[in-house]
């Protein structure tokens, strides 16, 4: 099995973002979905681009490693 991410920028409605789940659901039987924090307001701030580095960087290692492992 393999799983692939991905994320859509909708309206901020509620009822559009339930509407969306509920396709989601009956369509593609995602196994995990989450609704991001909108961040625009901290974006040039360095102390929030160090963090983001930091995560980025963390989860390349977490790939790699995956990838090494592999069978």
């Amino acid at each position: 099995m393999r799983l692939i991410n991905f994320t859509v920028e909708i309206e901020d409605d509620d009822m559009v973002e339930f509407a969306l789940r509920k396709w989601m659901d009956a369509h593609v039987s995602p196994k995990y979905v989450k609704t991001l924090k909108n961040a625009d307001h901290i974006k040039d701030d360095p102390h929030y681009k160090k963090l983001r580095k930091a995560k980025k960087d963390a989860n390349n290692n977490l790939d790699n490693y995956i990838d090494k492992t592999k069978l």
